[in-house]
């Protein structure tokens, strides 16, 4: 079975890259097709792979993976190389994190002399770490190799008898090569280079001269020398010592060595500390990627030869203190990145000649103090990003000219005082984000005309007091963000005619005393709601620590509210009707110290927060209402130091707690669901754990199960699916706690004697909990959704963060069988085959 010659195949699509590059327009250049190096190398690949067809069809080639044309399972792979594989073997691709490391001897690919392509690679989190060990080194490489990717390569160099005369694509990243080519290895078809943060190389010029087709140049991490002809005296230091000095120069021929490059990626940190002239004759170049090189303090005028150029990052050039004027004659150039050019204290006039810009980041240029009135003839910009320009006080009228801007971020232009009128001209702008402009103390009226507007930022605006009444013109406005407006004290009543409105923070505003929806008379809010509807929208409200004092029964009509946040507010109760929110997923009541009564809540409710509602009492439930199949999503109630709730809530608090896990678990077992994990989880003030688990520890963290024999059912709807887990925890007054969680410890016996360990935390593994403080004793109960299967298992319930270690004082395990929800849940019962299942201890 052969394929199409990959050279052949790959030079067409460098052929198709030449023919956009030179005979099309400039402006009907397919950025998309060209930037990027990644993309490129999927494509390549892509060209070059098979589906599960085709490798059905190799595998019934031979049963002995050495007789086959194509490798890629790690124990074909790994049997080949340990015992030499044959010419027949063409194509070797392993994942390394498929596989354990692996020694191989000097002559492992001996016998495979037609290998085209040869793959080791790694996935990100393993870059750095090695598989592949040639501890005697390497004896022979297939000189017909189309492709190498060798991720950690081991040895300081490529076998001396090796020549990729036919080699068209390197991949060495994280290599520990010092030396790449022989002297008279002629490489005319490479056309991608990839040495990623090899730390040791060693480069000359003539490297270089020996690939004068690349089109692809990754150097990017490097630490690396570079002399002329023959390594300098600095190399040599370098190759003795091993101090390793990053990239000061480029060759000052590269512009003629390297006429094809298409792609050029020096991206370090510091080392390189200027550009040769010569850059300016890779005219064929389309992405440069200088990022992190902090010691390099210009450009050269050349640069503005490289009309072909679409991108160019200079991202965290930390020393580079201007831009020259032929930069605006980059024609071509889409994409211009400057982010964290901390020294850029101005943009040059040319900038607006750069007319088929579409992106330019500007993000914390933080000497930046105004932009050239030139800014406003880019008229494809659509993205501008002034975000962290801590000394820019204004923006020029010309601001208005943008008429592709889709996107404008000023956040955190602290010095930033006011918006020039001509903002409202900017037609297709749909996100404006000025949270953190903590100067900035109104907006202008026109405003009102951004009739594209969809996302408005304005959090910790500071000296905000008032909205404009033009506000409510933005007929598209779905999200407005106005958290910690300090100064804001109310909204204009044109409010309401924010028709798309899903999105509304008014979080920390703390001078604001309610909010005008919600305090409307109940004949206004009919009226709005019966004939614009307008109510309807509001998908997320957040009115936490805003000043409210009492939730008007209006709230009834937020019917598409799906998200609602009360936090450290002083109401005592919440109107009956919030039942009347069909929608209603999260209730964030934490800190309402007032707070005196839940009634019923809906029973789409996933998450309450109402935690540190020191006055709470009373609980109507958290009842869910019965349907066939539950949406796969974790479910959270929290009660912690809610110390005055009655016993007759906490009853049904827990006793709701448990209906859900039991219809969640059947839920889950109907739906096969295999995603991420699903907990329903509660916590409430307590000392107990519930009767109705099955096995319980009243002293101490442990917990052992010996399922009885008949508990092994053959029937699907009998079938143990999970654990509900509880643990009492004893808190120390007045302590604080940091990243606390409870982590369960589970080891697991099967019938055949085969053991394993698995470990279930309360919090998910990614949850930051920062501080906390808790009061008295409190019960934590979770769920776990899983087919296990196993006779004996043991459980070990451990607190993680700054807490004592005998803190969990009782704990309790319930084993969840589908069975549970099919029946109603019977009553509490502590035997089974006359034995009790309360273990005081183990």
């Amino acid at each position: 079975m052969h394929c199409r010659d990959e050279t052949k195949l790959i030079e067409e699509i460098a052929s198709d890259i030449q023919r956009k590059l030179h005979h099309a327009p400039s402006t009907s250049i397919d950025a998309k097709g060209l930037v990027g190096m990644q993309s490129r190398v999927k494509h390549i690949e892509s060209l070059l792979s098979f589906g599960s067809t085709g490798r059905k069809i190799v595998v019934q080639e031979n049963a002995d993976p050495r007789e086959r044309s194509r490798l890629w399972e790690a124990d074909d792979v790994s049997r080949v190389l340990t015992t030499q594989g044959t010419g027949k073997v063409e194509s070797i691709s392993l994942n390394l994190s498929e596989t354990t490391e692996i020694n191989l001897s000097p002559a492992a690919f001996e016998g495979m002399y037609n290998l085209r392509l040869l793959q080791f690679y790694n996935p990100p989190f393993l870059m750095g770490s090695v598989r592949i060990n040639l501890p005697q080194g390497l004896h022979f490489l297939s000189n017909e190799l189309r492709i190498l990717y060798w991720c950690n390569f081991p040895l300081k160099s490529l076998p001396s008898n090796f020549c990729p005369e036919k080699l068209v694509v390197l991949e060495m990243p994280w290599s520990q090569l010092e030396q790449l080519w022989n002297d008279y290895q002629p490489l005319k078809n490479l056309k991608l280079m990839n040495l990623h943060a090899s730390s040791k190389l060693i480069l000359i010029d003539s490297d270089f001269s020996k690939v004068p087709n690349l089109e692809v140049l990754n150097l990017g991490q490097c630490r690396y020398c570079m002399g002329r002809g023959l390594i300098s005296k600095c190399s040599e230091h370098c190759t003795k010592s091993y101090d390793y000095k990053s990239l000061c120069t480029l060759p000052s021929s590269i512009g003629f060595l390297l006429s094809q490059l298409v792609i050029l990626n020096l991206s370090c940190r510091g080392g390189l500390t200027f550009l040769p002239d010569s850059i300016g004759e890779l005219k064929s170049l389309v992405e440069l990627n200088l990022q992190n090189c902090s010691k390099l303090a210009s450009l050269p005028e050349s640069i503005g030869e490289l009309t072909c150029l679409v991108r160019l990052n200079l991202s965290y050039c930390s020393e580079l203190a201007c831009l020259p004027e032929s930069i605006g004659e980059l024609k071509s150039l889409v994409e211009l990145n400057l982010d964290s050019c901390s020294e850029l204290a101005s943009l040059p006039d040319s900038i607006g000649k750069l007319k088929y810009l579409v992106k330019l980041n500007l993000e914390y240029v933080s000497e930046l103090s105004s932009l050239p009135d030139s800014i406003g003839e880019l008229k494809y910009l659509a993205k501008l990003n002034l975000s962290g320009c801590s000394k820019l006080k204004s923006l020029p009228d010309s601001i208005g000219k943008l008429k592709c801007l889709v996107k404008l971020d000023l956040s955190s232009c602290s010095k930033l005082s006011s918006l020039p009128y001509s903002i409202g001209e900017l037609k297709y702008l749909a996100k404006l984000n000025l949270s953190s402009c903590s100067k900035l103390k109104s907006l202008p009226d026109s405003i009102g005309k951004l009739k594209c507007l969809v996302e408005l930022y304005l959090s910790s605006c500071t000296e905000i007091s008032s909205l404009p009444d033009s506000i409510g013109e933005l007929k598209c406005l779905a999200k407005l963000i106005l958290c910690c407006c300090s100064k804001l004290k109310s909204l204009p009543s044109s409010i309401y005619g924010l028709e798309s409105s899903q999105w509304l923070d008014l979080g920390n505003c703390y001078k604001m005393n309610g909010f005008p929806i919600l305090n409307l008379r109940r004949s206004e809010v009919e009226e709005i709601a019966s004939t614009t509807n307008r109510l309807d929208c509001p998908q997320f409200l957040n009115l936490g620590a805003s000043g409210v004092s009492e939730i008007p029964g209006s709230i009834g009509s937020l019917v598409s509210l799906r998200d609602l946040r009360l936090s450290c507010d002083d109401f005592e109760r919440i109107p009956a009707n919030i039942m009347q929110l069909p929608m209603l997923i999260e209730l964030n009541l934490n800190g309402c110290r007032s707070l005196q009564h839940l009634p019923q809540l809906p029973s789409s409710l996933q998450v309450l927060i109402a935690s540190d509602c020191i006055s709470l009492t009373s609980v109507e439930g958290i009842f869910m209402q019965g349907e066939e199949d539950y949406e796969a999503a974790s479910q959270e109630f929290d009660f912690c130091n809610c110390l005055q709730l009655d016993q007759n809530s906490l009853t049904k608090i827990i006793g709701d707690a448990r209906l859900r896990i039991l219809r969640m678990t059947t839920s889950l077992f109907n739906q096969q669901y295999f995603g991420e994990p699903i907990r329903v989880r509660l916590c409430v003030p307590g000392s107990e754990v519930p009767e109705w688990f099955t096995y319980k520890n009243t002293g101490g963290p442990k917990v052992k199960i010996k399922l009885p024999a008949h508990w092994h059912r053959a029937n699907t709807t009998d079938q143990l699916f999970g654990f509900t887990l509880c643990a009492v925890v004893s808190f120390v007054s007045c302590q604080k706690y940091y990243d606390f969680d409870i982590k369960c410890e589970c080891h697991l016996i099967t019938e055949d004697g085969t053991q394993s360990d698995l470990s279930f935390h309360y919090y998910k593994i990614d949850e930051v909990n920062g501080w906390s403080s808790w009061k008295r004793e409190h019960v934590f109960i979770w769920s776990i959704h899983s087919h296990i299967f196993f006779k004996e298992a043991s459980f070990h319930f451990k607190l993680l963060g700054e807490i004592t270690a005998d803190a969990v004082v009782q704990s309790g395990v319930h084993p969840l069988f589908v069975q549970d929800y099919i029946d109603e849940p019977e009553q509490p019962h502590t035997e089974i085959d006359g034995k009790c299942l309360t273990n005081s201890s183990i």
